[in-house]
C-alpha cells in the first residue's frame, strides 16, 4: 500500500459492535474507515462509492449473508480484499468462505491488535486466518488452500450454499426467490440440485444438515467492548 492509508469498509448488523469496532480502528492512523454498513445492500453502495482496499464483514447479515456480499464484491471490485470477522466457526463455514475468494477468516474473540495486523497483511495481498482457524486448513496437490477433511458442502456452489442456508432458516422457496431477486422456479431447481448432491430429500433433514455443518449459528453473536 506504500504510504497511502488503508481504506477499510466495515459491515456488521450489530450496531454496538460496529460502533466499537469503528472507534477502535479509527485510532489507527494508517487506516481510513470509509464507511460502516449493516446489510449487504448498504455495503455494496458504500463499496461502489468509496472503493475500499479491505472490507471487514460478518458472515451473518440480515437478508443475504456475508457470502453473498463477498461473491458480489469479488465480481464487481476484484481488487477489493474481503475478510470475514465472525463469532462462529465450522469447517463448512470456512469452506464456503474460501469458495468466494476471501482473504481472511477472523474471529470476534481475537484481540483488536490481531485484527489490526490482519488488516495490514490482507491489504498487502496476503491471506490471514485466526490461529484456531488455521488448524483446519491445508493445501491440496496443486498448492491451493483447502479445508482438511470432507465438510459435506464441497460440491455446492456459493449460490447453492446461500440457498441452503436460507431454506434451513425456515424460508419458503417463494421467500428465498424474492430475497435473492430470482424466480421461484430458479430457486426450486437449485433446491433439487442441492438435495441430489447431498443425497438428502427432505426439508427437515436438509435443515438439520445445515445446522450440523455449522452453516447456521446456534449461539448469539458476542458483543465486543
Amino acid at each position: 500500500m506504500n504510504d497511502q492509508r488503508i481504506r477499510v469498509l466495515l459491515v456488521d448488523d450489530h450496531c454496538m459492535f460496529l460502533d466499537a469496532l469503528r472507534s477502535a480502528l479509527n485510532s489507527i492512523s494508517r487506516f481510513e474507515i470509509v464507511g460502516a454498513a449493516t446489510n449487504v445492500e448498504q455495503a455494496l453502495l458504500l463499496a461502489r462509492d468509496f472503493i475500499p482496499d479491505v472490507v471487514v464483514c460478518d458472515m451473518e447479515l440480515p437478508g443475504s449473508s456475508g457470502i453473498v456480499l463477498a461473491a458480489e464484491l469479488y465480481r464487481r471490485l476484484p481488487k477489493c480484499r474481503i475478510a470475514f470477522l465472525t463469532g462462529f466457526f465450522s469447517p463448512a463455514r470456512l469452506e464456503s468462505a474460501l469458495k468466494v475468494h476471501v482473504h481472511g477468516y477472523l474471529l470476534k474473540t481475537d484481540a483488536i491488535d490481531d485484527l489490526v495486523g490482519a488488516i495490514d497483511n490482507i491489504a498487502q495481498g496476503h491471506l490471514h486466518f485466526s490461529a484456531s482457524v488455521r488448524e483446519s486448513l491445508t493445501t491440496d496437490a496443486s498448492g491451493k488452500l483447502c479445508v482438511k477433511g470432507a465438510t459435506g458442502v464441497a460440491d455446492l456452489t456459493p449460490l447453492q450454499l446461500e440457498i441452503l442456508r436460507q431454506l434451513a432458516l425456515g424460508l419458503s422457496v417463494k421467500q428465498v426467490a424474492k430475497l435473492m431477486h430470482v424466480t421461484t422456479k430458479a430457486i426450486d431447481n437449485h433446491k433439487n440440485r442441492i438435495m441430489q448432491r447431498l443425497d438428502i430429500h427432505d426439508r427437515v433433514l436438509l435443515a438439520r444438515f445445515a445446522i450440523e455443518q455449522g452453516l447456521i449459528p446456534q449461539e448469539p453473536t458476542p458483543a465486543v467492548a
